[in-house]
């Protein structure tokens, strides 16, 4: 049994998604997976224990570093209110602008 091995999102830009003011989209060139060497923690009775090698004993476990990925997640998740953001105020200058015409 492998561990699990961390994947992540590689972005391109794409000009067929670009907006009317000269902005680019991006799309999803590929989906990789972290190559980091697993941990291994010697569990001889484990039932996930290696049988027969030079790692005979030990479990693999995920080599993921638990704060780096918090971290991404937090960056992520102020990007996304960053953007909600701009298109409320957007939309509200869109609506005082109706209401200043009409």
């Amino acid at each position: 049994m492998q561990p699990y091995q961390a994947k992540f999102v590689v972005f391109q830009t794409d000009e067929t998604l670009a907006t009317s003011s000269g902005a680019a989209g991006v799309k999803v060139a590929s989906v990789e997976t972290e190559q980091a060497e697993p941990m291994y923690r010697y569990q001889p009775y484990h039932p996930h224990a290696i049988k027969s090698g030079p790692k005979a004993g030990y479990v693999a476990y995920p080599n993921i570093n638990m704060s780096a990925e918090f971290t991404d997640a937090l960056v992520a998740t102020r990007a996304y209110e960053a953007n909600v953001g701009v298109l409320e105020i957007t939309k509200s200058m869109g609506q005082q602008t109706l209401r200043i015409l009409g």
